[in-house]
């Protein structure tokens, strides 16, 4: 068994949106505090919006979905995601997605007998080039023989 989903996804998944939403709030009650006292500009507000707006999609395209943790078990894959945990096989998966701009890289697995797609962040790669899939992920993809 080895764990090959990375440990940063808690503070991907859960702690930075809330980081982000935070900071956004509270610049929306600056600005309505200055745009209140001071008389300025209404266009601050929509600039906050604006933020919220990016925001919410770019953590529900990216982030919200990642499931807790992926571990290979060499025939088979155990998924967990919010206390569940689940068994797929290798012989299930229909091809594996690496969406290699950041690292740790997006991982999206696509299971043949429905168009589930589980999405996970792989362990970061210190050496060699980052925005490669790392040795796990490329080990996996050669098991199962399709990559897009």
């Amino acid at each position: 068994m080895k764990i090959i989903s990375s440990k940063l996804t808690f503070y991907q998944k859960k702690l930075f949106p809330r980081l982000w939403f935070l900071l956004v709030f509270a610049l929306i009650g600056i600005h309505g505090y200055l745009i209140w006292s001071t008389g300025l500009d209404y266009w601050l507000i929509f600039l906050d919006i604006g933020l919220l707006g990016i925001g919410y999609f770019a953590f529900k395209k990216y982030f919200l979905d990642l499931v807790d943790f992926v571990e290979d078990h060499q025939e088979f894959l155990r998924i967990g995601n919010n206390g569940l945990v689940e068994t797929i096989g290798l012989h299930e998966i229909k091809e594996i997605q690496v969406i290699a701009y950041m690292n740790p890289n997006i991982v999206i697995v696509h299971l043949k007998n429905n168009e589930r797609k589980i999405k996970f962040l792989s362990r970061l790669v210190f050496f060699g080039a980052p925005l490669k899939p790392s040795y796990e992920i490329s080990n996996l993809i050669k098991r199962v023989g399709k990559e897009v």
